[in-house]
């Protein structure tokens, strides 16, 4: 996800054409990390079409969600009320972040999962939610590894949208580490996250 008018236009045209494309389930490594704490405040940032956020609504979290796909929000919007839940879905594009209220409290967990920006827009996006991180807050990551763009079946077929562990943890001066490790994976994610894959998983949390 980028601001960029194009790139917009292209995740706005793939999710018109079709549903679910990266599966409802959620994210295994979301899912763990959310499991392990108690509900507080969440932020999604290129959530799509929901399916991390109705799984942390499901467990009594409040969520802040953006993306560049107004389809992609509605479906969202609408599957929460389905599950008479509340969720704040706002259109939207890293580094910067909606200015609706309910983005301007600290957030308990920020969780950005395979959003893969240009190393400029990246830097100053994992910045500035690090900044948004309440005392004791952590921040997650998860990515497709450099490695990854040998492979075109998934993900970004450039190394500059791609970032080993030792770049995120650079990009999170100030908070601290819990993990950053690379791992090889299968995904079972929808048809655009379906197989064998090279990833990074990332944890920091800001001092309290």
């Amino acid at each position: 996800m980028n601001d960029a008018l194009g790139e917009a236009g292209l995740w706005e045209s793939r999710y018109q054409s079709g549903e679910d494309l990266f599966g409802a389930k959620p994210n295994a490594f979301f899912l763990e990390a959310l499991q392990a704490r108690p509900p507080g405040r969440l932020l999604l940032p290129g959530e799509g079409e929901g399916r991390n956020a109705l799984a942390a609504l499901r467990l009594g979290w409040e969520v802040c969600a953006f993306d560049l796909s107004p389809t992609a929000r509605d479906r969202a919007r609408i599957r929460a009320e389905a599950l008479g839940k509340t969720l704040s879905y706002e259109l939207g594009a890293l580094p910067e972040l909606p200015e609706a209220v309910p983005f301007s409290e600290p957030f308990d967990l920020i969780a950005v999962i395979f959003v893969h920006l240009p190393a400029a827009v990246r830097r100053a996006a994992h910045q500035a939610l690090a900044a948004r991180l309440a005392p004791g807050g952590t921040l997650l990551i998860q990515s497709f590894a450099p490695k990854q763009a040998a492979n075109p079946s998934m993900g970004p077929n450039s190394t500059a949208r791609l970032a080993s562990p030792g770049t995120l943890a650079r990009d999170c001066r100030g908070l601290e580490v819990l993990r950053a490790q690379e791992r090889e994976v299968v995904l079972d994610e929808g048809p655009l996250h379906t197989g064998p894959a090279s990833v990074v998983e990332f944890l920091a949390q800001r001092p309290r």
